[in-house]
């Protein structure tokens, strides 16, 4: 079974595994959650996953993670032209919850802007599925920023 784990926002500071207080044995999550929200400004749930340094990817992190795709270049060597594929940059992403999963969302989508997908679901999808290749820069309250390129 895997922990349950979050953290916190409370607009100046990020806090890992914040206090929840469980109104008995039973308390749903999201009740107890709601009573802290005077503390906190935003509750993020690990996914359960860990990047590629071993953190603990959460709902707000912006990751960066391997396009999946290559740009074919020409090179010239002994004098003969040559077709080779140069590794494009990696892509930069927000992690959400939605529709019952971790999502890796692009920044036009966050901005708003239609007609742009998300990239796919963190742990599953072609190019998400190996953690060991997605690496943490950074999150969505403390660098925003990042997200606009």
């Amino acid at each position: 079974m895997r922990e349950i784990k979050f953290r916190a926002w409370d607009d100046k500071e990020m806090y890992y595994n914040p206090y929840i207080p469980n109104h008995g044995t039973w308390a749903m999550i999201d009740e107890s959650i709601k009573d802290c929200q005077d503390n906190y400004k935003s509750f993020m749930q690990s996914t359960g996953l860990k990047d590629k340094n071993g953190k603990d990817i959460y709902e707000g992190d912006i990751i960066s993670f391997p396009s999946g795709t290559s740009t074919r270049i020409e090179i010239e060597h002994d004098g003969q032209k040559m077709a080779a594929y140069k590794e494009n940059p990696n892509k930069i992403g927000l992690v959400l919850y939605h529709n019952a999963g971790f999502q890796v969302h692009n920044s036009n989508e966050i901005k708003g802007i239609t007609g742009v997908g998300y990239y796919g679901c963190l742990g599953t999808t072609r190019h998400l599925k190996y953690t060991f290749e997605i690496e943490i820069i950074g999150n969505i309250h403390e660098d925003k920023h990042l997200l606009d390129a």
